[in-house]
Protein backbone atom coordinates (compact mmCIF):
# COMPACT_ATOMS: atom_id res chain seq x y z
CA UNK A 1 0.00 0.00 0.00
CA UNK A 2 1.36 3.20 -1.02
CA UNK A 3 1.88 5.78 2.13
CA UNK A 4 0.01 9.14 2.58
CA UNK A 5 2.61 12.09 1.29
CA UNK A 6 4.61 13.20 4.45
CA UNK A 7 3.46 17.19 4.96
CA UNK A 8 6.59 19.29 5.91
CA UNK A 9 6.53 23.20 7.42
CA UNK A 10 9.93 24.78 6.88
CA UNK A 11 9.16 27.54 8.97
CA UNK A 12 11.51 30.51 8.72
CA UNK A 13 11.87 34.30 9.35
CA UNK A 14 11.74 35.28 5.19
CA UNK A 15 13.61 34.11 2.38
CA UNK A 16 16.63 36.26 1.02
CA UNK A 17 19.38 35.77 -0.98
CA UNK A 18 21.62 34.33 1.81
CA UNK A 19 23.57 31.05 3.10
CA UNK A 20 20.60 29.84 5.49
CA UNK A 21 17.67 31.08 3.37
CA UNK A 22 19.71 29.21 0.18
CA UNK A 23 19.58 26.06 2.07
CA UNK A 24 15.91 26.09 3.02
CA UNK A 25 15.50 26.75 -0.84
CA UNK A 26 17.08 23.28 -1.46
CA UNK A 27 15.31 21.79 0.74
CA UNK A 28 12.38 22.61 -1.18
CA UNK A 29 13.44 22.03 -4.03
CA UNK A 30 15.25 18.96 -3.48
CA UNK A 31 12.70 17.26 -1.42
CA UNK A 32 11.01 13.62 -3.54
CA UNK A 33 7.78 15.30 -4.77
CA UNK A 34 6.20 11.88 -4.68
CA UNK A 35 6.99 11.64 -1.14
CA UNK A 36 6.65 14.89 -0.06
CA UNK A 37 4.20 18.17 0.69
CA UNK A 38 6.01 20.95 1.62
CA UNK A 39 4.65 24.44 2.87
CA UNK A 40 7.06 27.31 3.00
CA UNK A 41 5.84 29.54 6.06
CA UNK A 42 7.42 32.78 6.95
CA UNK A 43 7.02 35.36 9.41
CA UNK A 44 8.43 38.64 7.51
CA UNK A 45 7.33 40.00 3.54
CA UNK A 46 9.78 38.48 0.49
CA UNK A 47 10.99 40.05 -2.26
CA UNK A 48 10.50 39.26 -5.75
CA UNK A 49 13.79 39.92 -6.71
CA UNK A 50 15.11 37.47 -4.60
CA UNK A 51 16.27 34.24 -6.87
CA UNK A 52 15.48 32.16 -4.09
CA UNK A 53 11.95 33.38 -4.11
CA UNK A 54 12.09 32.72 -7.87
CA UNK A 55 13.65 29.22 -7.30
CA UNK A 56 10.81 28.32 -4.99
CA UNK A 57 7.79 29.55 -6.86
CA UNK A 58 9.04 28.04 -9.89
CA UNK A 59 8.80 24.85 -8.42
CA UNK A 60 5.83 25.22 -7.30
CA UNK A 61 5.18 25.95 -3.92
CA UNK A 62 3.54 28.54 -2.96
CA UNK A 63 5.41 31.08 -0.17
CA UNK A 64 2.67 31.41 2.78
CA UNK A 65 3.49 34.98 4.77
CA UNK A 66 0.98 37.36 6.44
CA UNK A 67 2.27 39.77 3.77
CA UNK A 68 2.37 39.88 0.13
CA UNK A 69 5.75 39.31 -2.36
CA UNK A 70 7.26 42.72 -2.59
CA UNK A 71 9.67 44.17 -4.86
CA UNK A 72 12.64 46.76 -3.51
CA UNK A 73 10.99 49.93 -4.87
CA UNK A 74 11.18 52.88 -3.31
CA UNK A 75 7.45 52.51 -2.79
CA UNK A 76 7.64 48.96 -0.74
CA UNK A 77 10.64 50.19 1.04
CA UNK A 78 8.32 53.08 2.47
CA UNK A 79 5.63 50.49 3.24
CA UNK A 80 8.16 47.69 5.18
CA UNK A 81 8.79 51.32 7.44
CA UNK A 82 5.02 51.82 7.83
CA UNK A 83 4.89 48.34 9.17
CA UNK A 84 7.61 48.70 11.70
CA UNK A 85 5.75 51.65 12.90
CA UNK A 86 3.00 49.25 13.89
CA UNK A 87 5.13 46.24 15.47
CA UNK A 88 3.57 45.00 18.23
CA UNK A 89 -0.19 44.77 16.55
CA UNK A 90 2.26 43.35 13.28
CA UNK A 91 3.20 40.88 15.74
CA UNK A 92 0.46 39.62 17.07
CA UNK A 93 -0.97 39.44 13.84
CA UNK A 94 1.74 37.43 12.75
CA UNK A 95 1.84 34.83 15.13
CA UNK A 96 -2.24 34.47 14.80
CA UNK A 97 -1.22 34.10 11.11
CA UNK A 98 1.38 31.47 11.64
CA UNK A 99 -0.77 29.48 14.13
CA UNK A 100 -3.56 29.03 12.01
CA UNK A 101 -1.67 28.22 8.73
CA UNK A 102 0.26 25.18 11.04
CA UNK A 103 -3.24 24.31 12.03
CA UNK A 104 -4.79 23.92 8.53
CA UNK A 105 -1.80 21.82 7.37
CA UNK A 106 -1.17 19.34 10.43
CA UNK A 107 1.98 18.96 9.18
CA UNK A 108 3.96 15.59 10.24
CA UNK A 109 7.13 17.59 10.64
CA UNK A 110 7.78 21.16 11.42
CA UNK A 111 11.74 21.78 9.90
CA UNK A 112 12.40 25.36 11.86
CA UNK A 113 15.05 27.44 10.72
CA UNK A 114 16.63 31.32 12.52
CA UNK A 115 14.96 32.83 15.15
CA UNK A 116 11.13 31.20 14.97
CA UNK A 117 10.99 28.68 17.63
CA UNK A 118 8.96 30.58 19.93
CA UNK A 119 5.66 30.42 17.43
CA UNK A 120 5.48 26.94 18.74
CA UNK A 121 4.87 26.72 22.51
CA UNK A 122 1.06 28.08 21.94
CA UNK A 123 0.22 25.35 20.23
CA UNK A 124 2.94 22.49 20.54
CA UNK A 125 0.54 20.42 23.00
CA UNK A 126 -2.09 20.45 19.83
CA UNK A 127 0.55 18.96 17.50
CA UNK A 128 1.08 15.73 19.10
CA UNK A 129 1.77 13.83 16.05
CA UNK A 130 4.33 16.43 14.39
CA UNK A 131 8.07 16.33 14.93
CA UNK A 132 9.92 19.50 15.64
CA UNK A 133 13.30 19.57 14.06
CA UNK A 134 15.69 22.86 14.45
CA UNK A 135 18.67 23.53 12.00
CA UNK A 136 21.11 25.82 13.18
CA UNK A 137 23.01 28.10 10.93
CA UNK A 138 25.55 30.39 13.09
CA UNK A 139 27.03 30.37 16.53
CA UNK A 140 24.81 28.63 18.54
CA UNK A 141 24.71 31.80 20.83
CA UNK A 142 23.34 34.04 18.49
CA UNK A 143 19.97 32.73 18.22
CA UNK A 144 19.90 31.22 22.33
CA UNK A 145 20.83 33.24 25.07
CA UNK A 146 19.61 34.90 28.22
CA UNK A 147 19.73 38.93 26.41
CA UNK A 148 18.99 39.31 22.91
CA UNK A 149 16.86 36.24 22.37
CA UNK A 150 15.95 34.84 25.61
CA UNK A 151 12.41 33.80 24.21
CA UNK A 152 14.12 31.44 21.60
CA UNK A 153 16.05 29.88 24.66
CA UNK A 154 13.23 29.55 26.93
CA UNK A 155 11.22 28.30 24.10
CA UNK A 156 13.86 25.40 23.20
CA UNK A 157 14.65 24.51 26.67
CA UNK A 158 10.43 23.60 26.91
CA UNK A 159 10.87 22.01 23.43
CA UNK A 160 13.65 19.83 24.88
CA UNK A 161 11.96 19.01 28.27
CA UNK A 162 9.05 18.02 26.53
CA UNK A 163 11.06 15.85 24.10
CA UNK A 164 9.51 17.40 21.17
CA UNK A 165 12.97 18.52 19.21
CA UNK A 166 15.42 17.28 17.83
CA UNK A 167 18.59 19.61 16.49
CA UNK A 168 21.20 19.90 13.62
CA UNK A 169 24.33 21.21 13.42
CA UNK A 170 26.83 21.85 11.07
CA UNK A 171 29.81 20.79 12.26
CA UNK A 172 31.21 18.85 15.74
CA UNK A 173 31.94 22.30 17.74
CA UNK A 174 28.55 23.55 16.87
CA UNK A 175 26.90 20.35 18.49
CA UNK A 176 29.02 20.25 21.95
CA UNK A 177 27.64 24.23 21.91
CA UNK A 178 24.01 23.09 21.38
CA UNK A 179 24.23 20.49 23.53
CA UNK A 180 25.64 21.89 26.35
CA UNK A 181 22.87 24.95 25.61
CA UNK A 182 20.14 22.34 26.16
CA UNK A 183 21.91 19.50 28.46
CA UNK A 184 21.27 16.92 25.64
CA UNK A 185 23.69 14.40 23.83
CA UNK A 186 21.53 13.74 20.59
CA UNK A 187 22.06 16.45 17.98
CA UNK A 188 22.73 15.42 14.85
CA UNK A 189 25.69 17.09 12.69
CA UNK A 190 24.41 18.13 8.93
CA UNK A 191 26.35 19.54 6.27
CA UNK A 192 25.21 22.25 3.88
CA UNK A 193 23.85 20.10 0.61
CA UNK A 194 25.61 22.15 -1.90
CA UNK A 195 24.65 21.01 -5.91
CA UNK A 196 28.49 20.54 -6.65
CA UNK A 197 27.65 20.21 -10.10
CA UNK A 198 27.33 23.68 -10.40
CA UNK A 199 30.32 24.68 -9.31
CA UNK A 200 33.68 24.00 -11.06
CA UNK A 201 36.77 25.67 -12.33
CA UNK A 202 35.70 27.20 -15.85
CA UNK A 203 38.05 28.76 -18.23
CA UNK A 204 36.21 31.61 -19.87
CA UNK A 205 37.12 34.18 -17.08
CA UNK A 206 37.23 37.17 -20.25
CA UNK A 207 33.67 36.45 -21.31
CA UNK A 208 32.04 35.72 -18.06
CA UNK A 209 34.12 39.08 -17.01
CA UNK A 210 32.35 40.91 -19.95
CA UNK A 211 29.06 39.58 -19.35
CA UNK A 212 28.82 41.16 -16.05
CA UNK A 213 30.30 44.52 -17.34
CA UNK A 214 34.01 43.80 -15.29
CA UNK A 215 37.12 45.02 -16.46
CA UNK A 216 39.03 41.70 -18.39
CA UNK A 217 42.18 42.97 -17.44
CA UNK A 218 41.99 43.62 -13.36
CA UNK A 219 42.69 41.83 -10.61
CA UNK A 220 39.34 40.88 -9.00
CA UNK A 221 38.70 40.48 -5.12
CA UNK A 222 35.15 38.83 -4.91
CA UNK A 223 32.93 38.40 -1.96
CA UNK A 224 29.62 37.49 -1.52
CA UNK A 225 27.39 38.13 1.49
CA UNK A 226 24.64 40.01 2.53
CA UNK A 227 24.93 43.66 3.41
CA UNK A 228 25.30 43.19 7.70
CA UNK A 229 27.76 43.32 10.88
CA UNK A 230 29.10 39.69 10.89
CA UNK A 231 29.96 39.96 7.40
CA UNK A 232 32.61 42.71 8.12
CA UNK A 233 32.17 44.17 5.09
CA UNK A 234 34.06 47.30 7.21
CA UNK A 235 37.28 45.74 7.33
CA UNK A 236 36.90 43.95 3.20
CA UNK A 237 36.76 47.43 2.47
CA UNK A 238 40.42 48.53 4.70
CA UNK A 239 42.07 45.42 3.13
CA UNK A 240 40.79 46.08 -0.45
CA UNK A 241 42.09 49.38 -0.14
CA UNK A 242 45.53 48.24 1.60
CA UNK A 243 45.64 45.83 -2.07
CA UNK A 244 45.30 48.78 -3.82
CA UNK A 245 48.13 50.41 -2.74
CA UNK A 246 49.90 47.90 -3.62
CA UNK A 247 48.19 46.53 -6.74
CA UNK A 248 46.38 49.75 -8.62
CA UNK A 249 44.85 47.23 -10.60
CA UNK A 250 42.60 45.45 -7.81
CA UNK A 251 39.16 45.73 -8.67
CA UNK A 252 36.18 45.04 -5.39
CA UNK A 253 33.46 42.58 -6.84
CA UNK A 254 30.73 42.27 -3.78
CA UNK A 255 27.52 40.13 -4.04
CA UNK A 256 24.55 40.63 -1.88
CA UNK A 257 22.46 43.50 -0.63
CA UNK A 258 21.72 45.01 3.03
CA UNK A 259 21.03 47.13 6.08
CA UNK A 260 25.34 48.39 5.40
CA UNK A 261 25.53 48.20 1.34
CA UNK A 262 25.11 52.11 1.56
CA UNK A 263 27.43 52.55 4.61
CA UNK A 264 30.08 50.36 3.04
CA UNK A 265 29.78 52.23 -0.54
CA UNK A 266 30.48 55.84 0.85
CA UNK A 267 33.65 54.18 2.28
CA UNK A 268 34.78 53.17 -1.23
CA UNK A 269 34.29 56.37 -2.13
CA UNK A 270 35.68 57.94 0.86
CA UNK A 271 38.94 55.78 -0.36
CA UNK A 272 38.58 57.21 -3.97
CA UNK A 273 37.52 53.67 -5.02
CA UNK A 274 34.50 54.80 -6.70
CA UNK A 275 35.14 53.47 -9.68
CA UNK A 276 37.11 50.49 -8.36
CA UNK A 277 34.24 48.65 -7.39
CA UNK A 278 30.69 46.88 -8.35
CA UNK A 279 27.76 45.40 -6.31
CA UNK A 280 25.93 42.67 -8.12
CA UNK A 281 22.74 41.10 -6.33
CA UNK A 282 19.96 38.24 -6.75
CA UNK A 283 22.11 36.07 -8.78
CA UNK A 284 20.76 32.93 -10.37
CA UNK A 285 23.28 31.12 -11.30
CA UNK A 286 26.63 31.90 -9.14
CA UNK A 287 29.44 29.93 -11.16
CA UNK A 288 30.31 32.31 -13.62
CA UNK A 289 30.10 35.17 -11.30
CA UNK A 290 33.24 33.47 -8.91
CA UNK A 291 34.89 32.31 -12.03
CA UNK A 292 35.03 35.99 -13.12
CA UNK A 293 37.09 36.42 -9.90
CA UNK A 294 40.52 36.44 -9.10
CA UNK A 295 40.40 35.56 -5.38
CA UNK A 296 37.58 34.71 -2.97
CA UNK A 297 38.18 37.04 0.35
CA UNK A 298 36.04 36.25 3.46
CA UNK A 299 36.90 38.42 6.96
CA UNK A 300 33.22 37.42 8.26
CA UNK A 301 33.34 37.56 12.78
CA UNK A 302 31.64 34.32 13.04
CA UNK A 303 30.28 32.13 10.70
CA UNK A 304 28.60 28.39 10.52
CA UNK A 305 29.88 26.72 7.56
CA UNK A 306 29.39 29.68 5.02
CA UNK A 307 27.91 28.17 1.52
CA UNK A 308 29.86 31.17 -0.30
CA UNK A 309 33.09 29.25 0.78
CA UNK A 310 32.45 26.12 -0.08
CA UNK A 311 31.32 27.20 -3.58
CA UNK A 312 34.21 29.37 -4.58
CA UNK A 313 36.52 26.35 -3.52
CA UNK A 314 34.36 24.42 -5.90
CA UNK A 315 35.51 26.81 -8.61
CA UNK A 316 39.06 26.85 -7.90
CA UNK A 317 39.32 29.80 -6.21
CA UNK A 318 42.21 30.86 -3.84
CA UNK A 319 40.40 32.08 -0.95
CA UNK A 320 41.52 34.31 2.33
CA UNK A 321 39.12 33.16 5.19
CA UNK A 322 38.91 35.07 8.77
CA UNK A 323 39.88 31.87 10.99
CA UNK A 324 37.26 32.65 13.15
CA UNK A 325 34.95 29.94 11.06
CA UNK A 326 35.29 26.33 12.10
CA UNK A 327 38.44 24.21 10.15
CA UNK A 328 35.69 22.28 8.29
CA UNK A 329 35.12 25.62 5.91
CA UNK A 330 38.46 24.89 4.38
CA UNK A 331 38.51 22.23 1.94
CA UNK A 332 41.57 22.83 -0.26
CA UNK A 333 45.01 24.15 0.47
CA UNK A 334 44.09 27.59 -1.90
CA UNK A 335 41.97 28.14 1.35
CA UNK A 336 44.14 30.26 3.48
CA UNK A 337 43.29 31.49 6.92
CA UNK A 338 43.80 34.74 8.10
CA UNK A 339 43.15 36.19 11.91
CA UNK A 340 40.94 39.29 12.09
CA UNK A 341 43.88 40.51 14.68
CA UNK A 342 46.13 41.40 11.74
CA UNK A 343 45.73 44.39 9.99
CA UNK A 344 44.47 45.15 6.90
CA UNK A 345 47.96 45.00 5.24
CA UNK A 346 48.72 41.68 6.61
CA UNK A 347 45.69 40.38 4.66
CA UNK A 348 46.71 42.06 1.42
CA UNK A 349 49.82 40.55 1.40
CA UNK A 350 48.23 37.19 1.81
CA UNK A 351 46.49 37.86 -0.66
CA UNK A 352 49.06 39.22 -3.40
CA UNK A 353 51.24 36.22 -2.53
CA UNK A 354 49.69 33.62 -4.38
CA UNK A 355 52.49 30.72 -2.95
CA UNK A 356 50.94 31.28 0.77
CA UNK A 357 48.93 28.00 0.87
CA UNK A 358 46.57 26.76 3.81
CA UNK A 359 46.92 23.99 5.90
CA UNK A 360 44.32 22.26 5.62
CA UNK A 361 42.79 19.67 2.75
CA UNK A 362 39.10 17.51 3.05
CA UNK A 363 36.83 16.10 0.96
CA UNK A 364 34.43 18.29 -0.80
CA UNK A 365 31.76 15.15 -1.43
CA UNK A 366 30.41 15.68 2.27
CA UNK A 367 28.69 18.99 0.54
CA UNK A 368 26.92 16.63 -1.88
CA UNK A 369 23.06 18.03 -1.95
CA UNK A 370 22.34 14.15 -2.84
CA UNK A 371 24.03 13.17 0.71
CA UNK A 372 22.86 15.52 2.53
CA UNK A 373 19.06 15.56 1.23
CA UNK A 374 19.02 11.44 1.97
CA UNK A 375 19.37 12.16 5.73
CA UNK A 376 16.88 14.97 5.55
CA UNK A 377 14.46 12.76 3.92
CA UNK A 378 15.08 9.83 6.69
CA UNK A 379 14.62 12.59 9.37
CA UNK A 380 11.57 13.77 8.03
CA UNK A 381 9.93 9.83 7.25
CA UNK A 382 8.67 8.84 10.49
CA UNK A 383 5.76 7.11 8.47
CA UNK A 384 7.19 4.72 6.06
CA UNK A 385 10.57 3.46 5.86
CA UNK A 386 13.33 5.00 2.79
Amino acid sequence: MQCPKIKVVELINGIVDAGAETIVKDFIVKLDKTMFETYLLCERECSKESANVRAIIQNGNEILSPYPLVSNSILNKLYRKILMLFRSSRENNVSKYIEEQIMRIQPDVIHVHMKMLHYLIPIIDKLNNTQIIYSCYSVPSRYFNETDCKEELLSGRILVQKGRIRFTAMHAEMKKEIDDIFNIKNTIILKNGLDLNKYAPLRNKKEFRRELDLPEDAFIIGHLGRFIYIKNHDFLVDVFYQTYIRNPNAYLLLIGEGSEREKIELKLHNYGLGNRYKILSHIDNLSPTYNAMDIFVFPSLFEGIPNACIEAQACGLRCVISSTITKDVFISEKAIPADLTDSPQKWAEIILDSSITGPYKSNISEFNIDSVMRIIEKMYNKKCSI
